[in-house]
């Protein structure tokens, strides 16, 4: 398989509709992913093969989402780094993946012609929104001189699709592996684990004519789970491993996504009123600081029914304060690089456990607590999870 073909398979479910908000521009489905094929071919045009190494080095913008899609189709691995990085940083983790091309935007374009210094494998330097910048290769002028149609390489499960690079807390970055497979299971099971058994029920109007009176007779019914009317805040980096995530469970879903460049609690706000966002998911100091923002009241926020927690562990606290003032369960779940940014999580049809951060979302058989000895812990003890 290749999780590239999941944007075409969203397309074929779907059609063509609106599926991302950016900045005051609307982008449809079919429009990311022909943004997608023209990126592919032009690092087929460059010298990109099968197995080799793309960096995707900048903030949050729809050339990132339609970067991840056109690196899986041509067969290559990602690797979404942190636009924050160093120079020297950046060019150890250039080195040691090997890459042979990095998109970058003009905010962070100074740091990676430094790193590339030091980096002979990093043969290019794709540079969005800007075209005069030497040593580089302007986006749009290789988005307008390929083609469109791109044929989807032919890769196996256990293919490289992204390589996720650690953050080196005890010693330099690791970069971890995830295959086609991985990718696509991952997406899968927080899909319908998290957000296909959802508590909400939405209300959802329909028309028939009755054919005696030749009158339309409104009829109602309740949808529960997922559905098309859900709205997404993207406000976590997309260079993270949540973002390989996030992007991969959008195709199933086929909902919206209002995206931030950067996290910004007025305009976060600003979204959910403006957008009626149903859905987000945040890191715990995202949250606080919208509890604690002063303007609070002002915001309509009424429209969320889904609201997710990662990243670190959400005091209890916090949660009982969310929902007294938005009047939304926080559901907390964890995670790590290894495992593709989503391994636990608390089940949509369950009440929410505050203080818990749920179950094993890819049926693994267990999750066990051991002690520096190895040995298995009873439950209430700490310890480190296996």
């Amino acid at each position: 398989m290749n999780i590239g073909s999941g944007i075409e398979d969203n397309i074929k479910r779907f059609g063509e509709y609106e599926a991302l908000y950016f900045e005051g521009r609307r982008y449809t489905n079919v429009e990311i992913n022909r943004s997608a094929n023209l990126l592919g071919n032009a690092l087929k045009g460059l010298g990109v093969n099968k197995g080799d190494r793309v960096a995707v080095q900048m903030p949050n913008s729809p050339a990132v989402l339609s970067a991840f899609p056109a690196i899986y189709k041509i067969g290559a691995a990602v690797v979404p780094l942190n636009p924050l990085l160093r120079p020297d940083e950046a060019a150890y983790i250039y080195r040691d993946c090997g890459a042979k091309v990095i998109l970058t935007s003009p905010d962070f374009v100074g740091r990676v012609l430094e790193a590339q210094k030091h980096t002979p494998n990093l043969k290019h330097v794709i540079l969005t929104d800007r075209d005069d910048v030497s040593g580089t290769i302007p986006y749009s002028d290789i988005m307008s001189s390929t083609s469109d149609e791109l044929a989807i390489a032919q890769t196996d499960n256990d293919d490289v699709a992204a390589l996720m690079y650690t953050a080196g807390t005890t010693g330099p970055p690791k970069g971890v592996i995830h295959t086609h497979y991985s990718l696509y299971i991952n997406a899968l099971f927080f899909y319908e684990y998290i957000l296909v058994h959802r508590p909400t029920t939405l209300q959802l109007n329909s028309y028939t004519l009755n054919p005696k009176t030749l009158q339309f007779n409104e009829v109602s019914q309740q949808v529960s789970g997922i559905n098309r009317a859900m709205v997404s805040l993207g406000v976590l980096p997309l260079g993270h491993s949540y973002g390989i995530a996030f992007s991969n469970t959008s195709n199933f879903v086929g909902g919206k996504t209002i995206l931030l460049r950067w996290w910004n609690v007025e305009e976060a706000l600003k979204a959910i009123q403006t957008f009626r966002v149903t859905q987000m998911a945040a890191v715990p100091t995202m949250y606080i600081q919208m509890l604690d923002f002063p303007e609070l009241d002002e915001y309509d926020l009424s429209s969320l029914n889904d609201c997710q927690c990662g990243g670190a562990a959400l005091p209890v606290e916090i949660a009982l304060r969310w929902k007294e003032k938005v009047g939304v369960d926080i559901r907390e779940g964890w995670g790590l690089t290894e495992s593709g940014a989503t391994t636990t999580g608390q089940p949509g049809d369950l009440p929410p456990k505050y203080g818990s951060i749920g179950k094993c979302l890819l049926k693994c058989n267990t999750i066990e607590v051991f002690d520096e000895k190895g040995q298995d812990l009873p439950p209430g003890q700490q310890g480190e999870l296996v």
